[in-house]
């Protein structure tokens, strides 16, 4: 029979009731702290993700800005700095290609190829560019070069617009 006069019988009550209150508290902490810890991951794996296409986003800008200044360096017949130059784009296009394999569609990759072949074909005419009609030939190839950087520099934009508006 249940005395609720007897302390002792109280005391146990209480601390029964005591525990499986914080049996059934603790079972709700776990399982919030499991939903704080995937949504954690998952927002790492998203900022990783962003931080991965604004880089790639900003390796095509540098190379886009070399390519327009390879263009001021041909004008001004500074050979030397052009033949640095062309030697920093075609570096550059290789390492975005290794770096991000899958950050560029096919043709935008092809793109990145195309310009670092052309900046190569600079670098070899240079030598026989003395007269003004080389020089224009070389310009010709140099906008070309600016044109598929460019290209793969929107596409790369584009995919990280995409990705920061739709995590």
């Amino acid at each position: 029979m249940i005395n609720w006069n007897d302390p002792i019988f109280v005391w146990t009550a209480v601390g029964t009731t005591a525990s499986v209150v914080g049996l059934a508290l603790s079972g709700y902490v776990i399982h919030v702290t499991r939903g704080a810890r995937e949504a954690a991951r998952a927002a790492e794996v998203a900022a990783q993700k962003s931080v991965r296409k604004r880089s790639l986003v900003e390796e095509l800008e540098g190379v886009n800005h070399k390519a327009d200044q390879l263009g001021a360096l041909l004008h001004h017949e500074q050979w030397f700095a052009v033949q640095m130059r062309i030697q920093e784009i075609s570096t550059i296009c290789s390492q975005i290609l290794s770096r991000w394999p899958d950050g560029l569609s096919e043709e935008k990759r092809g793109d990145i190829l195309k310009a670092a072949e052309l900046a190569r074909s600079i670098a070899t005419r240079i030598v026989s560019a003395a007269d003004i009609g080389s020089r224009e030939k070389l310009v010709t190839v140099q906008l070309k070069l600016s044109g598929h950087i460019s290209g793969a520099l929107g596409e790369a934009r584009k995919k990280e617009e995409r990705t920061v508006s739709n995590p």
